[in-house]
């Protein structure tokens, strides 16, 4: 098979085009941003600009022709209702579909061990890409529900829904690195659970673990939500005695994207202290 791959390259089959990097990476800096330029190059074209500025263009000069011409009704706001679910899909699933993180690499964790940087410092870059473009997607489909979800004349006004939206753009990151650190937990501690060949056969004890794995992380996931609840709901009621409704409710979603990001650091600083003394070839005979 290799022969057969190398004998089509010799007769002359495109090479694969090299992808742009999506930021200049410079020599000296915060090291987790060198696993961050990594696994954005890694993603495809889903992390280029070019692509992020096609979407947007192509929003607003929808938005801007249906308003123009008043051509909304059921098709824009079934627009505008799927692009609500993409971002609850993507807040609960997003993590296991796009896996450009430490699960990825976890097979070269030896590698990664012997680069002059703490497990700390490792894991926090690898969870940055999938964080980054997961809440860019999540960003350009509440961006769409602005524009397009309708509830009639006496519905909230488009202000209104930005506002909403603005809070939801501004607490769904942090669930997002929430979600990402979980996912990334599980491959560490119990590493023999994850696959890391994707095309490798799933048999019933697989779906099994998968539905053990889920559940754990929903209930890791609820924990984690219970503190960050607590405190959006008491700066939001407060918020809203000396605050119009908009703003306590940006604030709410700020002090609760606030606590998740705080347990978040603070579970990347204990895991990446598991990882510096993880070893994948004890675990797996084990």
């Amino acid at each position: 098979r290799v022969t057969a791959i190398a004998d089509r390259r010799v007769r002359g089959a495109p090479p694969k085009k090299a992808r742009r990097a999506p930021f200049n990476l410079n020599p000296v800096g915060w090291p987790p941003l060198a696993f961050l330029w990594k696994n954005l190059i890694q993603s495809g074209n889903f992390a280029s600009r070019m692509f992020i500025l096609r979407v947007v263009l192509i929003m607003l000069l929808g938005f801007i022709v249906t308003h123009n011409f008043h051509a909304g009704g059921p098709p824009l706001g079934f627009i505008g209702a799927l692009c609500i679910f993409l971002v609850l899909f993507s807040v609960m699933a997003g993590h296991n579909l796009l896996r450009v993180d430490l699960r990825s690499d976890l097979t070269m964790a030896e590698q990664l061990l012997s680069y002059p940087l703490t497990g700390s410092q490792i894991f926090m870059g690898e969870t940055l890409a999938p964080v980054a473009i997961l809440a860019v997607f999540q960003w350009l489909c509440l961006l769409g529900a602005v524009l397009f979800l309708s509830f009639g004349p006496h519905g909230p006004s488009l202000g209104a829904r930005a506002v909403i939206a603005l809070a939801a753009a501004i607490f769904v990151p942090a669930m997002d690195f929430i979600m990402v650190i979980i996912a990334n937990a599980v491959a560490i501690m119990f590493p023999t659970w994850v696959r890391f060949d994707r095309n490798a056969p799933r048999g019933v004890e697989n779906l099994g673990l998968g539905i053990v794995v889920t559940l754990g992380q929903l209930l890791v996931l609820f924990v984690a939500l219970l503190p960050a609840s607590l405190g959006a709901f008491i700066v939001g009621f407060i918020s809203a005695l000396l605050l119009p409704t908009r703003f306590a409710l940006c604030l709410a979603a700020l002090a609760g994207a606030s606590i998740l990001i705080a347990e978040g650091l603070w579970a990347v600083s204990l895991l990446g202290k598991a990882f510096e003394h993880f070893d994948l070839s004890a675990e797996t005979t084990n």
